[in-house]
């Protein structure tokens, strides 16, 4: 699963039942400059939007980082079964738990990467929005060490035990991302007539209690923190001591351990 920095990731609605042609429909949708330099994969999502048209989840992954990503394993076990983008991942192993569990309401999903960050919007178990940003926690604990004058570790502390109020460092980082969940969960709840009263989130910062206030008192409903390894039945001792409290890091790489072994993954 790669971050997904150069990635394009789209909910096309496409007009059409999808039987024919859609694959030219799919690549002249995702609007690339090179097609034949990306991986792209695609699956149907959902309830369609109309009798004549086909709600389409659609990636493109740039070529040359997914060979380089396969090139970590060249040789013998384990072998490369798939290439995804860690927030669709994260959105698969969502789908076992809150979204599954939320099948009568729309909720949101906020998978908070280092690098890349997206937010989704279920209703009634189906996605209807999806939202990719160049946003992550690295540009938070950059802001942190500078403001601060501190190393990477020291701030990686900071964020997660709340030693010092780092409220404002978070704000200016997530100005522009929070506007954005804002204007996109107004807009579906406009076009879908659905509200959306609760935002989980997953990823390394949400250990930070700035980072999840601060989403909070933006967005004006309740976020829970969300723990992927929940919809897992596992032993007492199968998480290490010393990740007690980091479950949310692992969103992504449970949930393409999930899509592999049930076989739902895009090769």
């Amino acid at each position: 699963a790669l971050s997904g920095a150069d990635s394009v990731v789209k909910l096309l609605n496409l007009p059409g039942r999808g039987e024919e042609g859609v694959d030219q429909k799919i690549v002249e949708s995702l609007g690339l400059d090179d097609p034949d330099g990306f991986r792209i994969g695609y699956k149907a999502a959902g309830r369609q939007g109309g009798k004549q048209e086909s709600r389409m989840l659609a990636v493109a992954i740039p070529d040359a980082q997914a060979a380089a990503a396969c090139m970590l394993f060249p040789v013998g076990l384990p072998a490369p079964y798939s290439v995804e983008v860690s927030g669709l991942a994260a959105m698969t192993a969502f789908q076992y738990g809150p979204g599954a569990e939320s099948a009568d309401s729309a909720v949101g999903l906020v998978e908070f990467g280092a690098r890349v960050s997206f937010f989704v919007i279920f209703d009634k178990g189906v996605p209807v929005l999806m939202r990719k940003f160049d946003c992550g926690s690295g540009q938070i604990l950059a802001k942190v060490q500078e403001s601060l004058g501190i190393d990477q570790a020291t701030a990686e502390g900071i964020l997660a035990d709340g030693s010092f109020d780092v409220s404002q460092q978070v704000a200016d980082v997530m100005d522009g991302f929070t506007k954005q969940v804002i204007v996109s969960r107004d807009f579906v709840e406009r076009r879908e007539n659905c509200h959306v009263a609760k935002i989980y989130a997953s990823g390394g910062v949400t250990a930070s209690r700035d980072w999840v206030q601060g989403l909070k008192e933006a967005v004006g409903v309740d976020i829970e923190v969300w723990n992927p390894f929940s919809v897992l039945k596992m032993a007492d001792d199968a998480l290490p001591e010393e990740l007690k409290g980091q479950e949310p890091r692992f969103s992504a790489a449970l949930g393409a351990g999930m899509a592999t072994l049930t076989g739902d993954s895009e090769e």
